[in-house]
Order: C-alpha cells, then sequence, then structure tokens
C-alpha cells in the first residue's frame, strides 16, 4: 500500500473518531439538560382562533385544560382583539355561526347575555344579524333573553327583520318575541323588515292582513 493511500486511511479513520465522539458528548449532554416543563395550558390567541373558526375539539380542549395566564371566560371581555369591542367567545360564536361551540361556551359559564361595544349586542342579536338559525335556537334553548334590547332598543327580532331572515323571525316569534316592541325611533319589527316577502310573513304572523300600500 502507497504511503499516500495510507495517509488517506489514517485521515479518514481520525475524522471518524472525532465525529463519534462529538455525536457521543451531544448524547451524554442531551440527557443532562433540564428543559422547562411544558405547559398544559392553551394560549388566549390560539383559543380565541378555534372559537371564530368553530374547531370544537381545540375550545373543548382549551375549556377543560384551562387558559395560560389564569384567564377564564369571563375574563375575555375587553380581551378579544377585534377593535377592542369588548366581544366575549360566545358573541363570536354566535357571530359565524357556530353552534355546536356557542352550546359548549355555555356549558362552561359564557355570558348569554354579555353586551358588545358595537351596538351593546347579545349573542343572540348577532346570531339573528348574521342568520344563523341552528345558533339562535341554542340561545334560546339555553335561556337567552329574546326581547333584549340593544343601543337603540332593538330587539333580536328588529335585527332578523332587518336583515330579512326569515326563520330566525318565525323562530323568535314562536318562542313569545313581540312584533310590535318599538325601537328608540318607535318602529316595530315590520315596520323594519327588509323586503316584500320578510313584510308579508311578519304581517301574517301578527294577524295584519296584507293590502298593496302596507306591502310596497
Amino acid at each position: 500500500m502507497s504511503a499516500r493511500r495510507v495517509q488517506r486511511s489514517n485521515v479518514t479513520d481520525e475524522l471518524s473518531n472525532i465525529a463519534a465522539e462529538i455525536i457521543k458528548q451531544l448524547s451524554t449532554s442531551k440527557r443532562h439538560v433540564t428543559r422547562p416543563a411544558a405547559s398544559s395550558k392553551m394560549e388566549v390567541g390560539t383559543f380565541h382562533e378555534a372559537v371564530k373558526h368553530g374547531d370544537v375539539q381545540t375550545v373543548r380542549r382549551g375549556l377543560e385544560g384551562g387558559l395560560q395566564d389564569g384567564f377564564q371566560l369571563k375574563d375575555f371581555k375587553n380581551h378579544v382583539k377585534i377593535g377592542g369591542i369588548d366581544q366575549t367567545p360566545l358573541h363570536l360564536a354566535s357571530m359565524f355561526g357556530h353552534a355546536e361551540v356557542a352550546e359548549l361556551l355555555i356549558q362552561y359559564g359564557d355570558d348569554l347575555e354579555a353586551r358588545d361595544l358595537i351596538g351593546q349586542w347579545t349573542p343572540l342579536h348577532l346570531a339573528a344579524i348574521y342568520g344563523h338559525t341552528l345558533t339562535c335556537e341554542v340561545l334560546i334553548r339555553s335561556g337567552a333573553n329574546i326581547m333584549s334590547r340593544d343601543r337603540c332598543l332593538g330587539t333580536p327580532l328588529h335585527k332578523a327583520a332587518v336583515h330579512g331572515n326569515i326563520g330566525i323571525c318565525e323562530l323568535l316569534i314562536r318562542s313569545g318575541a313581540d312584533i310590535k316592541a318599538q325601537n328608540e325611533d318607535g318602529k316595530n319589527s315590520l315596520d323594519v323588515a327588509f323586503n316584500r316577502k320578510t313584510r308579508k310573513f311578519l304581517m301574517k304572523s301578527a294577524g295584519v292582513k296584507p293590502s298593496i300600500c302596507n306591502l310596497s
């Protein structure tokens, strides 16, 4: 074997030994590193996004395992970062129509009558505005006030009517909502109805006979 080949072999062996020693040292050091225990509590932002997107399992995990910094559902007012509008997780679930998440939040004590800073809307107002019938059913079944008033004295029925959400109008009326209740402008749900179809439904529910004039 030539001297050059022997030299190359020795270098290779030396590099292999060095690599093995480095691996050994790294392995040993890893065994002695003390790592901080991972927090089992969920970040508030993660929980907030889960509610917004209707991720039931993540929401459940956050509610069962707790949130970081000691956050509880009652602490969310003033902490939901949507322009500082003072919404609770239940407001968000209602606005985006996540009925199962809403039901879960209610079970854990979220406030059915909490009001935001936009229009002093409750979760039921928001579900009525955005047309989420199933979410409205969950809220009403859980005891939400169907005659709650917003900043302009509007009821959830006012909101459903002005947005033409007939299915929710029907649900609210069936649950006892007063069609004749007036807002601060003296208008009832029939007065603010979105279109002829909505107005016709409300008139029928109120026992008012439709005419060409009042359907225009």
